[in-house]
């Protein structure tokens, strides 16, 4: 979950997460992990992260506000985990050659090459 925080890769934070779960998800977050808690008075802004501002906010929140986030946060994760088990190789984009459709170079002409010589 670490990229989703990282200033350098997603950027984000646990409350705007956790905001974005309420706001586009909620339905189906509450399906699979029950009621979400109420969210209004939490800052949009908060984690436990490198940016100054949202980790002065996320200091300003309780243990339990801080607990509550981090569990909405954490099952984001086992969402994606889960979501990722799905996904299945295909085949390449760039078909491998087909080596038998091409007549094989006559040894005589590899044995010349190989010495550095031409044909």
């Amino acid at each position: 979950m670490g990229p989703l925080e990282s200033a350098v890769e997603h950027g984000g934070n646990r409350t705007q997460y956790a905001h974005l779960i309420e706001q586009y998800y909620q339905a189906e977050y509450e399906a699979l992990f029950g009621p979400l808690p109420d969210l209004s008075g939490l800052p949009p802004s908060a984690g436990p992260v490198a940016d100054a501002q949202a980790a002065a906010a996320w200091e300003t929140m309780s243990e339990e506000e801080q607990a509550q986030v981090t569990h909405i946060f954490a099952n984001m994760g086992k969402a994606i985990a889960a979501y990722e088990r799905l996904l299945m190789p295909t085949a390449p984009r760039i078909a491998a050659p087909n080596l038998a459709a091409h007549p094989a170079l006559p040894q005589a002409d590899l044995d010349t090459n190989l010495d550095g010589g031409m044909p």
